[in-house]
């Protein structure tokens, strides 16, 4: 049987608005989004004249276009101010008297800031001749770049992104793609996203590349794990700008040992936050070293009890002071607390605060906002669910106030200044009906919430990291299973400071 094989990659985008909320319950929505399709008339079967494209769907009115394929000069249909869900779609192509020679449609789910793909056949209904794929992009009239995917068969995650000196950005995490049992995995693209160079470092155990930073000769220094055995070395390595690898170093200090956050001082140097275990099996020590751009160890602090204790995030202030935050497991009770501590130039601690109660909280997320003070992201458990939570403390971890978002499986991982004096949050969470979803949201000083968007298709998302843009606006990495190539891929998005995609 003759067909038509009609291609759909699906971009949905958020045109409705957001209402206000209790931090700890969902924040109520109501989206749209603009459907656009774009069709290849070039290589449409001669008898095909007209592509009629329906939208249905159960309590709403059916919508209808038609495009002619002779006598309109677009080759495009938009359909606006359509509900999210899922919709019914339905494509006819027909002769000049209006009789349908295929038909094909499919069921597609309208997410909110999404990419999703449908393959859709069209099958022959009477005198249908002949085959033609024809490519149908939805999204805005105004061409969007992002998102990119990247990756191979296997497993891969993005965990952190950054541009480069020429415009482009840099990406680093974990691939299960190529390698041996999990390598560290490098992609640097052009300002489009476009792919220039990918390379993968590690030996037979999994080895993963947890943050990247440019260095001021062109290259990079990135930072993770290394797995040998049984044992787990922190690591660093000097990369030069096409990926080549000039040295590395790992700190074996006991045997779990992890860098998560890499910094650059005021002095040139750079500091390290992470992870170090003790003789106890659940006995973690948070971990910063001061190291030279060679690599050289300066001076190493480590803070932590009897317990699990996480240096996640730091800030090297203008004072040469240095901010860390993360999680401590060392209480009382041994759940975990938000754990907050600050060291003067040469390591020694100024102060240390805890903040929680007897639920979990977890943080990640560091920052000084634009009037001195400091916010810290996380999540917070309560009866079995996750919230994700804001603390903000000022110069002297005072606690001045802590809010939660959300409802369940929400972590809120990073955060960064807008050029407003604002702040967008980054991290995931599970919408329901859709799966986990990245998310975006924007705040105010006080913690307010400006808008809040989630990013994703019908499979499993998150965001990992967000880094601003010389020309104003931010680059995200992430994880997605909805689209790319393998099982779950790096993912890359550009938006502005309202978190349109670009």
């Amino acid at each position: 049987m003759k067909y038509i094989l009609l291609s759909l990659v699906v971009l949905f985008l958020i045109t409705g608005c957001e209402k206000g909320s209790s931090p700890t319950s969902v924040m109520e929505k109501t989206f749209s989004g603009a459907l656009y399709f774009s069709f290849d008339k070039v290589n449409a079967p001669a008898a095909v004249k007209k592509l009629t494209t329906t939208l249905s769907r159960s309590g709403y009115t059916t919508v209808e276009k038609t495009l002619n394929i002779v006598s309109d000069s677009t080759a495009s249909i938009l359909f606006e101010q359509i509900a999210i869900g899922t919709w019914k779609v339905k494509v006819d192509a027909k002769n000049d008297s209006g009789q349908i020679l295929y038909t094909g449609q499919a069921d597609v789910i309208v997410l909110e800031n999404s990419v999703s793909q449908v393959n859709l056949v069209l099958t022959p209904v009477s005198s249908g001749v002949g085959s033609v794929q024809i490519n149908v992009t939805w999204g805005t009239t105004q061409k969007k770049i992002f998102p990119k995917a990247y990756g191979g068969s296997g497993q891969d995650f993005a965990t952190c992104v950054v541009q480069t000196n020429d415009g482009g950005y840099i990406m680093c995490g974990l691939s299960y793609s190529f390698g041996s049992g999990g390598d560290a995995w490098v992609v640097r693209t052009n300002a489009n996203g476009d792919s220039l160079w990918t390379k993968n470092f590690g030996g037979a155990g999994e080895d993963r590349f947890n943050n990247i930073i440019p260095t001021d000769d062109g290259g990079f220094l990135a930072i993770g794990y290394y797995a040998t055995g049984s044992d787990i070395d922190s690591w660093l390595m000097k990369l030069d700008s096409s990926g080549t690898k000039v040295w590395e170093k790992k700190y074996d200090r006991s045997a779990d040992d992890e860098f998560y956050i890499i910094k650059k001082t005021f002095d040139g140097n750079f500091v390290i936050g992470g992870v170090s275990r003790n003789s106890a099996y659940y006995d973690f020590d948070g971990v910063v070293i001061k190291i030279s751009p060679t690599g050289d160890i300066l001076w190493t602090k480590k803070m932590g009890g009897d317990g699990a204790d996480f240096a996640m995030n730091l800030i090297p202030l203008a004072d040469r002071n240095i901010m860390i935050s993360g999680y401590t497991g060392s209480n009382t009770g041994k759940h975990y607390d938000v754990w907050m501590w600050k060291l003067d130039a040469n390591g020694e601690l100024l102060w240390e605060k805890t903040y929680g109660d007897n639920s979990e909280e977890r943080s990640g997320g560091l920052m000084q906002t634009s009037d001195g003070n400091f916010m810290i992201s996380g999540y917070k458990v309560i009866n079995g669910l996750s919230y994700g939570m804001i603390l903000k403390i000022d110069t002297a971890g005072t606690l001045l106030w802590t809010k939660l978002y959300g409802s369940s499986d929400e972590n809120l991982v990073q955060m960064e200044q807008t050029m407003d004096n604002t702040i967008l949050v980054l991290g995931f969470n599970a919408v329901s009906g859709f799966g986990q979803q990245g998310e975006l949201m924007k705040i105010n000083n006080s913690g307010d919430v400006l808008w809040n968007k989630n990013f994703g298709g019908t499979g499993r998302e998150l965001f990992s990291h967000v880094s601003p843009t010389s020309d104003g606006k931010f680059i995200i990495s992430g994880t997605t299973s909805s689209t790319g190539s393998g099982l779950e891929d790096f993912w890359l998005i550009k938006v502005d400071g309202n978190g349109i995609i670009q």
